[in-house]
């Protein structure tokens, strides 16, 4: 063979040898773009973003495609097990880490969902034609808005239209899925239905008509500021525990204060608190011009107690009330976080706004929520749970009223299975029931006599109500909810503690330039919300941290001192379940002998 022959088959092999190299380079390409398909098209389903209602709705028809919906993706907490840990720790004496609460900034290097996965939900978002309308820093949630179109192809489900408890409303028809590559990070989805909504828990009684502003107390209900005090056993003074320098949250929807009434109120019992203590801040829309609706009502009670409960009042010296002849003072600062409706999805948002304003040093430290829905039919509670867990680890406390519906927890279509109010069954939160209080007059003031469970009629809405209670079945009952009369079965008791919640026996409201007969758990709730400001005041005098997550305290001293700190209630009941000596299903731990109480809890 010559060499033109020899360099002739060479070239020949390294053509072959080139070709068997791209046709395996072919099929390793075939192949990863076999599996890259794979791997897009495989789904992560996410069952508990489903509302199960459509299925007993009637059907409308398909939602137009250029429908705008507002949703959020919650991402899940990363090592959840010993976030939770943690927060049992930080409130044991006997850990080393007990009260050293945590900063965002540590909460969100230990706890919070990773940062690569957050950007590749943000990523997802984008990619499928959403705009995102809140991030937060504690990555527990993003928020996203795009058309019913693009909501339907980024999570394969069908948009529709419903018939559903008297109104229309829409919802995923399917369960909602998201890539596969997101499962193991991404939570829930919420936001996917406009079926289910919160109410509030406040009822407005009668109009007083026998008193009018600047009037000071004649020792009757409806009761104010000054009267709860003497009530309650709650010594007050200038500076010390009336909330001076602390701050409280009120999260609630479309509403607004009417700054008039609040003078009205603060005057009407000597206190001098000021308008510029109280800020209304719109979360995703800005709050509505006031307009007397139920919702404004609502935070008329919330705002006036909130401000107040604890408040130092002169108006009432003259008859011997227990109360600071100091020069007055304002009690907490509020704010008001206002959600643009009464969907979960919008006021989980507003919860997000408290917990990173919580933050900072001048930020609100308490916060009081007067709404709710039974806790069945709520696909928003893993968010919610992370939320109010972040704010534990943080070190600030959050009310929840237990609501007005009794054992049925207010779910809708008259559906009268057993079960507490959501977010009240958070094991996160304290939730606050009601009584029906009874008082007597000693030296012209109101003093305690009696308290009963707060029913009227059947118990239900809209013909009766009552205070809310029951066994959670999400949650386990927490390890620090001993004492007598707790059931022995494994469920989240509720509530912890109450006030009196009857509004025939209860709060002087404000409201549209009238007095009224205000009542409802959503009284109780601010009301203790102003409380706890009280002792965080005390406790920041003391050197000592914020009160934080308290049930484990108000447990430790139901087991150790409950004759002094509370009020037993053991008549009445809530329709299911009876008030009986110690613990109960109706109203917890009972009522608060306050001086007594909070001197142990300053103490912790």
């Amino acid at each position: 063979m010559n060499k033109n022959e020899s360099d002739l088959k060479e070239r020949k092999l390294m053509q072959r040898r080139k070709l068997l190299v791209a046709m395996a380079l072919g099929v390793l390409l075939s192949t990863a773009m076999s599996f890259r398909v794979m791997k897009t098209n495989a789904k992560g389903m996410l069952p508990g973003s489903r509302i199960t209602a459509v299925e007993r709705a009637e059907y409308l028809g398909q939602l137009a495609g250029e429908t705008p919906m507002d949703i959020t993706i919650s991402l899940k907490v990363h090592n959840q097990a010993d976030l939770e840990q943690f927060l049992v720790d930080v409130q044991d004496p006997a850990s080393p880490v007990y009260h050293r609460y945590l900063t965002m900034e540590q909460f969100v290097d230990r706890y919070s969902p990773r940062a690569g996965d957050y950007a590749r939900v943000l990523e997802f978002l984008r990619h499928n034609g959403f705009t995102i309308t809140d991030a937060w820093e504690n990555r527990l949630t993003v928020g996203a808005r795009a058309s019913a179109r693009a909501v339907e192809n980024a999570f394969g489900v069908t948009m529709n239209r419903y018939r559903f408890e008297g109104r229309e409303a829409y919802a995923a028809a399917e369960t909602p899925s998201i890539p596969a590559a997101l499962a193991d990070a991404v939570d829930g989805i919420i936001g996917l239905d406009t079926m289910y909504r919160y109410h509030t828990n406040s009822i407005r009684g009668e109009k007083v008509n026998k008193r009018t502003f600047q009037t000071a107390s004649n020792g009757k209900p409806p009761y104010g500021p000054p009267e709860f005090q003497s009530i309650y056993q709650l010594t007050v003074h200038a500076g010390v525990n009336d909330g001076t320098g602390q701050h409280v949250a009120v999260i609630l929807w479309h509403s607004n204060i009417n700054k008039t009434d609040l003078q009205n109120f603060w005057a009407t019992w000597g206190i001098a608190q000021s308008i510029n203590n109280v800020k209304v801040i719109g979360v995703g829309a800005s709050p509505p011009a006031f307009s007397e609706s139920g919702e404004d009502a609502e935070l008329a009670l919330d705002t006036q107690y909130s401000s107040s409960f604890t408040a130092v009042s002169t108006a009432l010296a003259s008859q011997g009330m227990p109360v600071d002849k100091a020069p007055r003072s304002t009690g907490p600062r509020v704010t008001c976080y206002i959600a643009k409706d009464a969907y979960p999805n919008s006021t989980l948002k507003a919860g997000q706004k408290f917990v990173v304003d919580g933050k900072t040093p001048t930020g609100p430290k308490v916060a009081s929520l007067s709404f709710g829905i039974g806790e069945l039919i709520n696909s928003i509670s893993n968010a919610e749970k992370a939320v109010f867990q972040n704010a534990a680890a943080m070190g600030l406390t959050v009310c929840a009223s237990s609501g007005d519906d009794g054992s049925q927890g207010g779910a809708p279509w008259g559906d009268k299975t057993p079960q507490p109010s959501w977010p009240a069954s958070s094991p996160y939160v304290t939730a606050v029931g009601g009584t029906a209080l009874f008082t007597q007059l000693s030296g012209g003031n109101p003093v305690w006599k009696n308290e009963t469970v707060w029913k009227t009629k059947n118990g239900f809405r809209p013909s009766g109500s009552s205070t809310g209670g029951g066994l959670s079945t999400i949650f386990t009952k927490p390890s620090w909810q001993t004492g007598l009369g707790v059931p022995g079965s494994n469920n989240r008791c509720v509530p912890d503690v109450s006030l009196d919640a009857d509004p025939k026996t209860g709060y002087y409201v404000v409201f549209g330039g009238s007095a009224y007969f205000f009542g409802g758990t959503s009284a109780s709730s601010p009301a203790i919300a102003s409380f706890f400001a009280g002792i965080n005041e005390q406790r920041k005098a003391a050197g000592k941290s914020y009160l934080g997550f308290v049930n484990p305290a108000l447990y430790s001293i139901f087991s150790t001192s409950a004759a002094s700190a509370y009020h037993d209630i053991k008549v009445g009941n809530n329709v299911k379940y009876k008030a009986t000596p110690g613990y109960d299903l109706c109203t917890g731990v009972g009522t608060i002998h306050a001086d007594a109480l909070a001197s142990l809890l300053v103490a912790k």
